[in-house]
């Protein structure tokens, strides 16, 4: 067994060694024995052979060329794995016990009929990040203190930041918090993560340049973990999430949260003072912004089929959708690679790609700035403008590629 697979398969082991000391107890559900896929360049390490049997160590065999690296849950060989990409640095057992819950234990009544809404880029204006921050400096105190009178203080902050966003928006954040947000609360208490180190998570606050889809990975586990501590004893919150109890609802039970005593408590966190700060950073980042929106004035919209790859901490919300600043996606058709840009519509429909275009010698991949797109089959679903076709206007929409 080389170093490298040996360094992998202890990680696996430690995480198996956290499922089976929790024993279902999280979620009360059965435990089983989930299967990971570590891709790691051209090799993907198994955590279960081909045949089905579980193994001590790895299995090594090559990289699916159909198939992306990403941390995700897929449908492979007839079987659901839970993959980890070890190109976005070392797994550690908190990343593959995340999307082990994604895989195996993601709960069906969570999702949602309809597809979600883009929402509003609150999170990216200088306005929502400071509440955000204000939010997340207050869930800490209260962490930390234990006293229920700071955890009411929180839920009230947290009222206050809810009664500035839209119900598109709310819905939008709510969704993440429940579907990624309690995959990452899941995966800090399967490693016994102490509560000292969710205050610290707390105050850092949540990461990337852009917070729209990497908010939850701080709130999931901040809220899990007050939850954990405020919630009286006689009340199993988290039965009460399985049986389709919405997250916000159940904070709002618990804890409460008066929306016009805001004011003050937002000043002991620091208020002014971060809003000044990311005032001053919102005008930095609004150049930028706008130099990446007006490459999208005129786009290549192209049906999102397939397997896709992106950063949730390099994304940012826009009118119609989501901008990922990597973006992978692949099916037998067609294959996107897009390293500086894509936006993907709210309703994962489309894909689109900044003009301007050029086909290549081979006549069937196309280039444009920051991405190729190459196809087996030429795509019909494909058009060029500002904005996808509607279903009203898909008969008018502008330049079909074919």
């Amino acid at each position: 067994m080389s170093a490298r697979q040996q360094e992998l398969a202890a990680v696996v082991a430690e995480a198996r060694q956290a499922l089976t000391a929790d024993a279902g107890r999280l979620w009360r559900l059965d435990v089983q024995e989930p299967r990971w896929i570590l891709a790691d360049g051209d090799v993907w390490w198994l955590s279960e052979s081909l045949t089905g049997a579980t193994t001590d160590g790895l299995v090594p065999i090559r990289a699916d060329p159909a198939m992306f690296a990403a941390d995700t849950a897929i449908s492979w060989q007839e079987r659901i794995w839970a993959m980890v990409d070890c190109g976005e640095g070392f797994p550690t057992p908190r990343r593959l016990l995340h999307e082990a819950f994604h895989a195996f234990w993601q709960f069906e009544g969570w999702k949602d009929d309809e597809p979600i809404e883009a929402g509003e880029p609150i999170l990216d204006t200088a306005d929502g990040r400071t509440l955000l921050i204000i939010e997340l400096r207050a869930w800490a105190s209260a962490l930390e203190s234990g006293d229920p009178r700071e955890a009411a203080a929180a839920a009230t902050i947290r009222a206050h930041r809810r009664r500035n966003t839209s119900a598109a928006e709310l819905r939008r954040q709510d969704h993440l918090d429940v579907w990624e947000g309690l995959a990452e609360y899941s995966s800090w208490r399967w490693t016994r993560a102490r509560r000292a180190e969710v205050v610290a998570l707390a105050r850092r606050g949540a990461e990337g340049e852009s917070w729209s889809r990497s908010f939850c990975y701080t709130t999931g586990p901040v809220l899990g973990y007050a939850l954990d501590r405020f919630v009286s004893r006689g009340l199993d919150w988290r039965s009460r999430l399985l049986r389709k109890h919405p997250l916000q609802s159940l904070l709002d039970d618990v804890l409460g949260g008066e929306v016009t005593a805001a004011q003050p408590m937002l000043d002991q966190f620091g208020f002014t003072e971060v809003l000044r700060t990311e005032r001053a950073s919102e005008q930095r980042r609004a150049a930028h912004d706008q130099a990446v929106r007006n490459r999208f004035a005129m786009a290549l919209w192209v049906r999102l089929r397939g397997a896709i790859r992106f950063r949730p901490t390099e994304s940012q919300q826009w009118e119609l959708g989501t901008f990922y600043r990597t973006l992978h996606t692949r099916s037998p058709e067609l294959v996107v690679d897009a390293h500086e840009g894509a936006l993907v519509t709210g309703d994962w429909a489309w894909v689109g790609l900044p003009c301007p275009v050029r086909p290549l010698q081979d006549s069937r991949t196309l280039d444009g700035p920051g991405w190729t797109l190459a196809w087996t089959e030429l795509p019909q679903s494909t058009f060029w403008g500002p904005a996808p076709p509607t279903p009203d206007s898909a008969d008018d929409a502008d330049r079909p590629l074919s």
